[in-house]
């Protein structure tokens, strides 16, 4: 997408006839509405209705929901956390990881989102709102072995990779490794007070690219980390930037 004008973008790609097939047929079912079947506008239409369907999916969003989070039951009977919680955490965490460094710097991940307890599920946890928040995969993998610590993940990966033990909702940290993908985290590159870089991460972020405390970016992350300089988080573009050698997001 190239911004062409305040509000205008250019959108390009190469479609297959499956797809011309769709925009098509759309086109003919929307001449009443859209007359000279305009392809942005039928696009817009179609996206409106994918993303209803995908929030709703994603954090029980709903224009009238029966219930609130206070009228919920948050006791754990399940790994389910009930839908008005799940919609009220979103909203309330501005659909973003939550996690925060040693500065106060929240990661700007707002892709891979995971409900996260803060009080582990797998010890009894509840899912009431104070002990559920938004952690992007990455974060969510790394608190998972300061509750559970690393023996008992490493042997859970192991299991994982044989085939046995499914992963609950609330250790699906098919987070920061994507599933089974081993590793370990470089004391080099957590530097003083990091600590968090997860271990097992795909990928590698030196000490001289993390720098003093710029350890909110998870190994694994997509984009590219260099070297020259430490990592820093641009409020302007609401995101890390690394070095002058781009930005750091959430894959």
């Amino acid at each position: 997408m190239t911004p062409i004008a305040p509000l205008r973008y250019k959108v390009q790609f190469t479609a297959g006839a499956e797809l011309h097939d769709k925009l098509v047929r759309a086109q003919a079912l929307l001449r009443r509405q859209i007359p000279d079947g305009d392809l942005a506008a039928v696009v817009e239409r179609a996206m409106s209705l994918l993303l209803r369907e995908l929030e709703r999916a994603k954090f029980a969003a709903t224009p009238s929901p029966r219930k609130s989070a206070a009228e919920a039951d948050p006791t754990p009977r399940s790994r389910h956390i009930p839908d008005p919680i799940r919609r009220e955490v979103w909203e309330r965490d501005g659909g973003q990881c939550t996690f925060r460094d040693r500065h106060g710097r929240r990661c700007p991940a707002r892709e891979r989102l995971e409900f996260h307890h803060a009080d582990p599920f797998g010890r009894g946890g509840e899912h009431g709102m104070a002990n559920v928040r938004l952690l992007c995969t990455a974060h969510n993998g790394f608190q998972a072995e300061l509750d559970y610590g690393d023996a008992f993940m490493a042997a859970r990966r192991r299991r994982r990779r044989q085939g046995g033990v499914r992963a609950s909702s609330e250790m699906r940290w098919a987070g920061v490794v994507p599933r089974g993908l081993a590793g370990s985290v470089r004391g080099a590159a957590l530097g003083a007070g990091a600590g968090v870089v997860p271990r097992g991460v795909a990928g590698s972020v030196g000490a001289a690219a993390l720098g003093a405390g710029a350890g909110v970016v998870p190994r694994g992350l997509a984009g590219s980390v260099g070297a020259a300089g430490p990592g820093a988080w641009d409020p302007a573009v609401d995101n890390w930037r690394a070095g002058g050698h781009g930005s750091c997001r959430a894959s």
